[in-house]
């Protein structure tokens, strides 16, 4: 009995797959089995474009990068090294002050090379051999590590050569380490913050260099000229015409002092100006130009007088 219903249930079974096969042999026969190959190649081609393609960037970001890395090491050593100088310096200026005396013979010997090598760091300054001038300083200062000349010849140097960075940590030296803060300074520290975009800084550097000497027309001309880029004209204006009070026959500030009244609306004092710099200086390329904006300016009833 047993052995019929398994016989019964296999025999199901068997038509029950011979059904399913039935249904799906449409489908199945509709299959290009000669599609298969060819999908199977192109797969595989696929795969080893890819591979080569992958060799490729990378034996190029290699190449690549064996180029740039000595680049890009030589700029981190040249801005580490210019990091490390003034800390050097002020090593080396602890180290000297902490050695003792030298022999009346050296110290002679010391203040002759620093004023030899001073002279020779000015000499490549006017020149424009920049690289010579800041190496010629700063070999004066470690000859003499509080050479304060030195320190401010190489500033100016790093101003010159638009570091603007070096050029204030080297004025803060001076101020902070050698205790020296004059007028001259503090407008040197403005024309580098100034450099930096830092004009609000820049600003209370060339007033606090005019609190220190008001007789200096370039102070006012630089705290002029920091007004105009912070957009108070009637500021810079005055900054100028105390400029020209003080110069009144030099040319910079009277085309400073042009533009000034220019900018800020003053059209008397601009018309006046200019014939002042017409008289000092007949061969400026700008009175033309100057001129022609001038004459385009509004009229107003006020007259002011130069």
């Amino acid at each position: 009995m047993i052995d019929v219903a398994v016989a019964i249930l296999a025999t199901a079974a068997l038509l029950a797959i011979v059904v399913i096969v039935a249904r799906r042999f449409p489908s199945l026969a509709a299959i290009d089995t000669s599609i298969i190959p060819a999908e199977r190649q192109d797969e595989l081609k696929a795969r080893l474009i890819e591979e080569r393609l992958r060799r490729r960037a990378a034996r190029l970001g290699r190449a690549v990068n064996a180029r740039l890395k000595p680049m890009l090491a030589s700029f981190q050593a040249s801005v580490r090294r210019r990091y490390h100088q003034l800390l050097e310096l002020e090593q080396r200026y602890r180290a000297r002050a902490t050695t003792g005396p030298e022999t009346r013979e050296e110290q002679v010997k010391a203040a002759a090379t620093v004023e030899s090598r001073l002279a020779e760091a000015t000499q490549a300054w006017h020149d424009g051999n920049l690289t010579t001038a800041e190496q010629r300083a700063i070999e004066a200062i470690r000859i003499n590590p509080h050479s304060v000349a030195a320190y401010r010849l190489l500033a100016n140097i790093y101003l010159e050569q638009k570091e603007y960075e070096q050029a204030r940590q080297t004025l803060e030296f001076i101020m902070e380490r050698l205790h020296v803060a004059d007028d001259e300074l503090y407008a040197e520290l403005g024309l580098a913050a100034a450099g930096e975009g830092k004009l609000e800084e820049a600003k209370r550097d060339f007033e606090q260099s005019i609190k220190l000497k008001s007789t200096v027309a370039e102070h006012y001309l630089e705290l002029c000229r920091v007004h105009l880029m912070l957009g108070d004209s009637a500021s810079a204006f005055e900054s100028c015409r105390t400029a020209v009070e003080l110069e009144p026959k030099n040319p910079k500030y009277l085309d400073a002092l042009v533009e000034a009244s220019i900018i800020s609306g003053k059209r008397e004092w601009a018309k006046e100006t200019l014939e002042k710099l017409r008289s000092v200086n007949p061969e400026n390329q700008k009175l033309e130009a100057l001129a022609a904006r001038v004459e385009g300016m509004p009229k107003t009833r006020t007259r002011h007088r130069a």
